[in-house]
């Protein structure tokens, strides 16, 4: 990254190092990211040049304009338009953002198991005077306050809940600023000490400024900034009447302790959703699952009425999902049941073909605490309609042991009659069906 040194009048001595830094405007993002990932390392950021076209910038704000602003998340006022949540508050844009690029260079910076986990949206107009003094950023948005070793302190903002985590968990975030308008020094680019991010928590009254270079961070519209938040930076006032509108996501591939959860996490690689009720979203399974399928079958109560077993380790229920060829056969299978608001695996629902009883059956299995909250007649109801609308099923069970009345009676809920008894592994058994509309055998 060429970083060009300011001019100093002579006879006048700087109080501190000073530097701008661009990248030439020829630059192709799929070209050279192993010189990106070894200036962030190094140096803390990175800038990428044309990520974004013009065409996808005017969408982008097309989204943002039509967004209702009246929601407690939106922040407006004479020097600042901000709506954190971003992603949940104007989700248009999530197709918008994760164009081909910005997904190659995320994945190939970070790592394909990084997710979303805050997503913030400023607008600084051209009439504003504020700035910004140095600083880490040095908390997570998280769902819930929890008294944990390592945590804290805490903050409340809007509505949401922030915490200075252990530093092994600021070291793996990673930030992605997109930036809508050019910034530079005259509407308050920001202005980085390359190299702080290594170490540690980096107090902004202690640092020396005799050792330490101030880098100006000159982007281009649609380009991007990534860069570690433990990286001290700061952001000046405009000067020029410009304005400068900036897009701040922040990465992570950690899991918080289980009484934390990410505020906003959102997956984006990995399999992509089947199916999208109000609350859910199905994806299919896939051997990094294995860790929650095993302990879905670990429960004794959860199998009770199914006639399956535990698994014998992680590694077993790896195994198995990785030979389960549904999905390849058919199109369709039993899919994660995974919640919208924090992500959380609830267990699996989706369609069977029973090749020797040629039919097809309606299964589901959820974590014990997630019982009795609907989820299981949510997720079914979406994949009977999928399996009749796009497979072209005709007719769909669900079999079940008579002693399991809860399961009886979400088949009920979805529209499924009594057929027959039947032996179901040597326990009495009853199959409920029900048919395409218009079709009743």
């Amino acid at each position: 990254m060429p970083l060009q040194r300011k001019s100093v009048l002579p006879g006048f001595r700087m109080a501190r190092f000073s530097f701008f830094c661009s990248l030439a405007p020829d630059f192709t993002p799929m070209i050279n990211l192993e010189q990106h990932q070894r200036a962030l390392e190094i140096n803390g950021f990175t800038i990428i040049e044309n990520v974004f076209s013009a065409a996808e910038i005017a969408q982008l704000y097309g989204e943002i304009n039509a967004a209702d602003r009246s929601r407690v998340t939106f922040r407006k006022s004479r020097d600042l338009f901000a709506v954190r949540q971003f992603l949940k508050e104007i989700p248009g844009t999530k197709p918008l953002l994760f164009n081909e690029k910005l997904r190659q260079i995320v994945q190939n910076l970070f790592g394909p198991d990084y997710f979303i986990v805050k997503s913030i949206y400023f607008d600084k107009p051209g009439s504003s005077n504020w700035f910004v003094a140095y600083h880490q950023d040095l908390t997570i948005s998280v769902d819930r306050k929890s008294i944990l070793p390592g945590f804290g302190p805490w903050t409340v903002k809007t509505n949401q809940f922030a915490v200075q985590p252990p530093l092994a968990i600021l070291e793996n975030v990673a930030t992605v600023r997109i930036h809508l308008d050019a910034t530079d020094a005259g509407n308050g680019a920001l202005k980085v000490i390359p190299g702080s991010h290594r170490k540690g928590i980096y107090r902004p009254e202690t640092i020396d400024w005799t050792q330490e270079q101030e880098v100006t961070c000159i982007v281009p519209k649609g380009g991007i900034m990534v860069m570690k938040p433990l990286l001290l930076h700061s952001s000046g006032r405009t000067t020029d009447a410009r304005k400068r509108s900036v897009i701040h996501l922040e990465f992570s591939n950690v899991d918080l302790p289980e009484a934390l959860h990410w505020s906003e996490k959102e997956i984006i690689f990995g399999p992509q959703p089947i199916l999208e009720t109000g609350r859910l979203f199905l994806r299919e399974m896939t051997p990094a699952d294995a860790a929650v399928i095993y302990a879905l079958n670990l429960d004794p109560e959860v199998v009770q009425y199914t006639g399956d077993v535990a698994f014998d380790s992680i590694t077993n229920a790896a195994e198995f999902l990785d030979k389960y060829d549904h999905y390849a056969r058919y199109g369709f299978g039993r899919w994660a049941v995974i919640r919208k608001s924090d992500q959380a695996f609830l267990g699996w629902c989706g369609l069977k073909y029973d090749h020797e009883r040629d039919e097809h059956d309606i299964g589901y299995r959820f974590f014990k605490k997630y019982w009795g909250q609907g989820y299981a007649t949510e997720s079914a109801f979406a994949c009977i309609a999928l399996g009749f609308k796009k497979f072209g099923m005709q007719r769909i069970v669900g079999r079940v042991m008579e002693q399991n009345t809860a399961s009886i009676r979400v088949l009920e809920k979805l529209g499924l009659t009594f057929h027959q008894r039947y032996d179901f592994d040597g326990n009495p058994g009853i199959v409920y069906e029900i048919f395409l509309p218009g079709n009743h055998g």
